[in-house]
Formats: structure tokens, sequence, C-alpha cells
């Protein structure tokens, strides 16, 4: 599946940070989901590609990740305990 049962809300998007809240609910859904979240066409928040971003994911703080030649920002192994929501931060890494 792509997307079934996900949701995005709440955007910010800023040179320097982007944070969306995501959810991810449908009948029959078992908890905990894992899965990861490629974000694209962000409007402020531009990364060459090559630069390393850092992420957090609700209580979870990931490694820094790198975007992808295509400007492609991948998120890998987030994971949803419940059906509440999580609100999803990128920062710029420093240099």
């Amino acid at each position: 599946w792509m997307n079934r049962g996900f949701d995005w809300r709440e955007i910010v998007d800023q040179p320097g940070r982007f944070e969306i809240t995501l959810s991810v609910d449908y009948p029959g859904i078992e908890y905990p989901v894992t899965t990861d979240v490629t974000l694209w066409r962000l409007q402020q928040f531009r990364v060459p590609a090559g630069d390393k971003v850092r992420w957090s994911a609700g209580t979870t703080r990931g490694d820094s990740v790198t975007i992808d030649e295509h400007g492609g920002l991948h998120v890998g192994r987030i994971t949803f305990p419940s059906r509440e929501p999580l609100r999803l931060i990128v920062e710029r890494s420093e240099r």
C-alpha cells in the first residue's frame, strides 16, 4: 500500500526546518506500524543533494539522513506505536 490510512497536516516549511504531523489509521490495522517517509516538493526547506539533515519523530531521534540526487528527503523506519499522531521534525545539520 502507498499512503493507505496515512494522513498529514499542520505543515511548517521554513528555510531551516520542516515539520509535519503524521498519523496512520485504517480499519484492521495492527500497531505498532513502522514505515518509511519520503518528503518531496518542499517549498522553503531546500537542501542541496548530498547534504545531511537530522530528524525526530515523536520521542524518536533519528540519525542524520542525506538528501538524494533528486532532492528527496527519505526518513526510514518511523514507528507509530498507536493511532496517536507523530510530529516529524527535520532540521539542517550543522556543517
